[in-house]
């Protein structure tokens, strides 16, 4: 919008001037004396009605519009450039909680009723199973300790996880998903297979993830997804960074958007709601220009009255609030269907 009113406005006062010396020039062509009335009611009627207010606000309501939905949803977008640019995100990355560094859970000990050591390898392989496709750090212990000891474990067929319908969903849209770990390359490569995620990094240490996403960004659009201190760099280098509300306050202060709510899906939430304010962007874009270009030509005629151009004016930006303020449809049948079932 920035570029287009850099154009629009000197082209708005040429049109203007050009109007006003046609009804003063115009006429001496063909001998007959100016219209000075005329002339001063066609440059005037072109400036009111070519006023950039339309198409200025065009692009900021439809922004205020989806930040205020995305809101409402336990998403914060915090700059209108980071709303524009996760529509066009081709690659998300997760980062997994847990590096290769001392301090991290880990199974020292495994208590059963029987003392046999196959009783406590088939107790860790079902506990295994249970957790493999989990994305808890201690989940994660467990199914170290079982791989470790070389034992296969059981594929849970209805295991419920945020991030497996979140990465599924993200497919559906076209969108690839990588994770970054410090895990060695055995663990990480069972959990993307349980997740359904593409692409798996591991053994990346936190100060490697900026320099690894920097590579990615090579030929794609980057979008990462963080909470840790270690994490910030990468955010800031992605397209588009997303911290969870619940990460460290650093890693929020780096990010583009924040998840409030803690769910992995509200990153399918927000990149909703960027392409439908860019397409509600580009409606009311379309509104401005279509009440300017038929307005600025009947201007310069000198055929209409200033006043009726500030009507025209004004109902432009009416439509463009308007339809900013038109909810998505499916808002819509979620109201209604909430309404119903209180």
């Amino acid at each position: 919008m920035d570029r287009v009113l850099q154009v629009y406005t000197p082209a708005v006062l040429t049109i203007s001037v050009l109007a006003f010396l046609g009804w003063i020039v115009g006429p001496l062509l063909f001998g007959v004396a100016p219209d000075f009335q005329r002339a001063v009611f066609a440059a005037l009627t072109v400036l009111v009605m070519g006023y950039p207010c339309a198409v200025g606000i065009s692009a900021p309501l439809s922004i205020v519009r989806g930040a205020g939905e995305a809101a409402d949803k336990g998403v914060l977008m915090r700059t209108g450039e980071a709303f524009q640019a996760l529509r066009k995100i081709t690659t998300v990355v997760f980062d997994k909680t847990g590096t290769l560094t001392e301090g991290r859970p880990a199974v020292r000990d495994i208590q059963t009723t029987d003392a046999s050591d196959n009783s406590a390898d088939s107790l860790l392989a079902i506990a295994a199973a249970v957790e493999a496709a989990s994305e808890h750090p201690l989940g994660r212990a467990v199914v170290e300790a079982a791989l470790a000891r070389g034992l296969d474990f059981p594929e849970i067929d209805d295991f419920q996880a945020d991030t497996v319908d979140t990465v599924a969903r993200l497919h559906e849209r076209g969108i690839r998903t990588a994770m970054f770990t410090g895990d060695n390359e055995r663990t990480a490569r069972h959990i993307v297979r349980q997740a359904g995620i593409d692409d798996v990094y591991a053994g990346v240490l936190p100060d490697q993830k900026a320099e690894q996403l920097r590579r990615m960004q090579r030929g794609a659009r980057i979008a990462m997804v963080g909470d840790g201190i270690n994490d910030a760099p990468a955010l800031m280098q992605a397209d588009v960074g997303i911290a969870m509300g619940s990460g460290t306050d650093i890693a929020i202060d780096a990010a583009d958007i924040i998840i409030l709510n803690g769910q992995v899906g509200a990153v399918i939430t927000a990149w909703e709601i960027s392409r439908w304010g860019y397409r509600k962007m580009l409606q009311n874009v379309s509104l401005a220009f279509a009440f300017n270009g038929i307005g600025i030509p009947l201007a310069a005629t000198g055929l209409i009255y200033p006043v009726w151009a500030m009507v025209a004016m004004a109902a432009s930006v009416t439509a463009i609030v308007v339809n900013s303020l038109w909810q998505r449809p499916a808002m819509f049948f979620d109201a209604v269907a909430s309404v119903k079932t209180s």
